[in-house]
């Protein structure tokens, strides 16, 4: 049986049939390599393996009692899968299924953002590709979008991941649905009664509640980002900026952390939530900082792109800019300044972190001209932005 070391594990390729004639020799085998690489993760990358019986998962299982650790089976086909199921080992061990290859060529796109494209798969499904995102990162996504529908929240649930020609892709189950924006644009007419209904949306997912440990805490990530901008700003605004951040109220909702639209499927006149990689818990703030600066951004200094990231024609997208807090918040006049006063900072805090927070692996050249374009609304008036903060949120 083959295997290679690979990032401190041990990735071991059985092939055809494991049963009882040949499971005492594949069991030595395994046992043999891991004893000469000590301390390495066992795998099995099951791809070319075509049944296993009783006699091989006890293989398996004896493995996972003399480690004491996860072991993970990968690339396995259906029936093999069906045999680990039908045993119960899929609740032991993580098996991952292999994942088959859909060709999205010829297949109608119905929404498009900065980092995925949505096409209708079939009448009764759509297809999510992801751009530059990991499987481990994709499954992390799919186990948030189950926990927050645990919670209440109108979230679509992918059924199944799978290989494109552009990057791993999610299917969701979703009859007669769209993204919003196409709607908006299909019936511009609508936007008000569209827009108001986001905004409802908005507030409603801000009522649940999240208990530490089911998410990331939001605060906690943007104090690590905060960390990481450090070098690029004076001490003085670091300083404010932990100052800005701490003085936000912590709050145990659910925080999306990219909502705008283009995340948004109206399906069966339903509202449903895509996207919630980013989900966490925290203060509502925290999740106005990317909806702020994504519809104020995408209409004012990358107009150009507003298009293909919010999934709707300019006019539309200020329209949403301009009232979507109005909405959310009930308010007009100076109770609403105020308050957006607040919304306006988040959204330039957001762009002083935004590529530490997503993991950029080096800043954009115009960095040095971000920072200047959010000092305006963040760091001249900190004392009374905090102020701000503590008497209207």
């Amino acid at each position: 049986m083959k295997f290679i070391e690979e990032k401190g594990a041990l990735i071991f390729f059985p092939e055809g049939h494991i049963d009882s004639n040949n499971a005492s020799s594949f069991e030595k085998e395994l046992m043999q390599a891991l004893n000469d690489h000590p301390g390495r993760e066992p795998v099995l990358d099951a791809e070319k393996l075509k049944y296993i019986s009783s006699a091989g998962l006890r293989v398996l299982l004896r493995l996972r009692q003399n480690y004491d650790r996860e072991i993970l089976v990968r690339n396995v086909s259906p029936e093999v899968y069906n045999i680990f199921d039908i045993t119960g080992f899929t609740s032991m061990m993580r098996v991952e299924k292999a994942l088959r290859f859909v060709s999205v060529k010829g297949l109608e796109i119905i929404g498009t953002g900065a980092h995925s494209t949505v096409y209708r798969l079939d009448e009764e499904s759509i297809l999510k590709v992801v751009h530059n995102m990991s499987l481990a990162a994709i499954r992390a996504e799919m186990q948030t979008s189950k926990n927050a529908l645990i919670h209440g929240i109108p979230t679509a649930i992918s059924y199944d991941v799978v290989r494109t020609e552009e990057g791993y892709g999610e299917i969701y189950e979703m009859f007669h649905a769209g993204v919003l924006p196409a709607a908006v644009m299909d019936e511009p007419e609508r936007i008000e009664e569209f827009t108001r209904r986001f905004a409802q949306m908005y507030r409603a997912i801000h009522t649940v509640e999240i208990k530490e440990g089911e998410l990331e805490n939001a605060r906690e990530r943007y104090l690590a980002a905060a960390d990481q901008a450090a070098p690029y700003l004076s001490e003085e605004e670091y300083g404010q900026l932990r100052k800005i951040l701490l003085t936000i109220p912590e709050r145990h909702t659910f925080i999306h952390g990219d909502f705008h639209m283009g995340n948004v499927m109206l399906q069966d006149d339903e509202l449903v939530l895509i996207d919630v990689g980013e989900a966490s818990w925290g203060h509502p703030l925290l999740d106005f900082a990317q909806t702020a600066l994504a519809y104020n951004d995408l209409t004012t200094i990358h107009a150009e792109r507003c298009r293909k990231v919010l999934g709707m024609d300019l006019e539309q997208a200020v329209y949403v800019r301009d009232h979507l807090f109005q909405m959310y918040f009930n308010e007009t006049g100076e109770a609403l300044e105020r308050k957006m006063t607040v919304v306006r900072a988040m959204g330039a805090l957001r762009l002083v972190l935004i590529f530490f927070l997503q993991g950029y692996a080096e800043l954009p050249k115009d960095y040095p001209d971000i920072l200047d374009r959010a000092r305006v609304n963040l760091f001249r008036h900190t004392d009374e932005l905090c102020e701000l903060i503590k008497s209207e949120f």
